[in-house]
């Protein structure tokens, strides 16, 4: 008798240790936290694609995208990092993004700093995007 009060005492604590230790995207995640202005933080190489909240640093130099909720975005460069007039990322792509809810997938009809229009969202909250990039063919 004992050794099944245990078994069904290790059985709940375990389910609730599954429960409970579960990382619940769902409820967490908001699509609305994307809007605002991001500045990307990752380096080109690195495996996910990482941006913050755009800070008043001056100093920033490079991509930047703008979202906004009713499903707009902008993609552009910083001034300060525009070389020479002839430089193509000068104007600013104006464009449109979808989220598929289900599979956490972002779609934009521009680039988003030369890395692509597909991306799984692995964490979004009201500072930082981490996207990483769907291949395509």
């Amino acid at each position: 008798m004992k050794n099944r009060i245990l078994i069904l005492i290790i059985i709940l604590i375990s389910f609730m240790g599954i429960s409970f230790g579960q990382n619940n995207l769902s409820s967490e995640f908001n699509i609305y936290n994307l809007n605002g202005t991001w500045e990307l933080k990752s380096k080109w190489n690195d495996k996910n694609i990482v941006f913050v909240k755009k800070t008043n640093n001056k100093e920033y130099v490079g991509p930047i995208i703008k979202f906004s909720n009713d499903g707009k975005i902008i993609s552009m460069y910083s001034i300060s990092s525009i070389r020479c007039g002839n430089d193509h990322r000068r104007k600013p792509k104006y464009g449109e993004w979808s989220f598929d809810k289900k599979n956490l997938n972002l779609k934009t009809s521009v680039p988003i700093a030369n890395y692509g229009t597909e991306f799984k969202i692995l964490e979004l909250n009201s500072n930082k995007i981490v996207l990483n990039k769907i291949e395509t063919e």
